[in-house]
């Protein structure tokens, strides 16, 4: 079978010196490596002339194998018992076109050779459009709707980035690469565990007019039963410049932000949440995401592992 690799692209790389050494009689066929001037069945002696001319099944006498690399694959050239043979061997998530891409159904972070945007389908309503720049796929977040398709989305709702197969749960995504689904808040699983580093409890503890600000830490605890939250000692808010709370809560007296409160009409719980202050899930602002069994006890968006979503996860890999 011929290759359908690049010839442009292609750069041998020999494993003998018999790829280039004509080992024939001394005919014009055996020096050309091509069929004789009598219209016999080609008859290659050179590894080279063969990897490019040749088919598999002509006649050949070349003693070592050589390898052609093209774009997202590699051919191996061979002469086995007279008979020429060529092996094509495709490099995985590398895309040379955007049907490639979408056949093969990948995503950011893949390598890739082709020039025009790519537009790929997200769920049975959405297309995204991804690039390739310098060789890797990007996803643009440039995403289109069917207005006319009952969307499985609430408005606004984006992948998880980098944005990988969409999901509902871990049984979708590729246990071999330890993927989980992501769902939109969530951060990438982490690589590693983390220990506390807290450098206060209270702000008795800062002085000189400091306050104690707790960080999240963004990766689980090595021990469980450590403290979920680091701290520092920083200015209190009361002191900045410009305000360093956000439009999302107000700077108070003691000098930490607070967050504005569901329970006082200053804040909106958006589409899956409810405004519950006492649940032991809720948010800063008092907000409590949905709790559902299926799709339709969402305001919108999908349900899952029990809670309303805006919309599909993706599967993601830990951080390395």
């Amino acid at each position: 079978m011929r290759t359908a690799l690049a010839l442009s692209a292609l750069s041998l790389a020999l494993l003998g010196p018999g790829c280039f050494l004509s080992r024939g009689s001394g005919g014009e066929a055996d020096v050309d490596g091509g069929p004789g001037s009598d219209g016999a069945a080609p008859f290659w002696t050179s590894c080279f002339d063969a990897s490019q001319r040749g088919s598999d099944g002509d006649g050949c006498d070349f003693e070592f194998p050589c390898i052609g690399d093209g774009f997202c694959s590699s051919m191996t050239t061979r002469c086995v018992d007279g008979v020429l043979e060529h092996e094509t061997t495709r490099a995985p998530d590398c895309w040379v076109s955007c049907d490639a891409l979408q056949e093969g159904g990948g995503g950011a972070g893949d390598t890739c050779f082709f020039t025009a945007p790519c537009g790929v389908e997200l769920d049975a309503c959405c297309v995204e459009t991804l690039l390739c720049e310098a060789g890797r796929v990007v996803a643009t977040g440039d995403v289109v709707c069917d207005t006319d398709c009952e969307p499985s989305f609430c408005p606004g709702w984006a992948p998880p980035p980098p944005e990988g197969t969409l999901c509902t749960s871990d049984d979708d995504c590729d246990a071999d690469r330890f993927e989980s689904c992501l769902a939109e808040g969530e951060r990438r699983p982490c690589g590693i565990c983390t220990t506390p580093m807290r450098e206060c409890d209270d702000d008795a503890d800062c002085g000189g007019g400091r306050t104690c600000q707790e960080l999240d830490p963004g990766c689980p605890r090595c021990d469980a039963g450590a403290d979920p939250l680091d701290s520092r000692c920083a200015a209190p808010c009361t002191a900045a410049e410009t305000d360093p709370c956000g439009p999302d809560a107000r700077c108070g007296a003691d000098g930490h932000c607070e967050p504005f409160s569901c329970a006082s009409d200053e804040h909106a719980c958006p589409a899956n949440w409810r405004c519950s202050p006492t649940s032991p899930t809720a948010d800063p602002h008092g907000c409590a995401r949905l709790r559902c069994d299926d799709d339709a006890d969402c305001d919108c968006g999908v349900c899952m592992s029990g809670l309303c979503r805006l919309g599909p996860g993706a599967c993601i890999p830990p951080a390395a």
